[in-house]
């Protein structure tokens, strides 16, 4: 696993298709000093290419969305949690 020394920043790729969403996270992650958005992506060709080129830290992504099963598939993902609920 890997881990963040608290002096770098978290490269976040932020993925729904709903642009208030990623809009309403931005807003969120924004305040924070260590935290950097490097890319939103509105469809599942998008969060491929700029998990790919971006190399983010942290993928934040939409459950609900469309072709989740080709990004789940093409995108490692480590979670260091005990469940991850979607929601609905």
């Amino acid at each position: 696993m890997k881990y963040i020394s608290e002096d770098k920043q978290i490269k976040v790729v932020l993925s729904s298709h709903y642009n208030i969403l990623r809009e309403g996270i931005r807003r969120i992650i924004s305040s924070e000093e260590n935290i950097k958005i490097v890319a939103e992506a509105s469809n599942h060709m998008e969060t491929l290419e700029y998990c790919k080129s971006m190399e983010p830290d942290v993928l934040f992504i939409d459950t609900g969305m469309p072709n989740l099963d080709l990004i789940r598939r093409s995108v490692s993902v480590e979670v260091d949690i005990e469940d991850v609920e979607p929601y609905n």
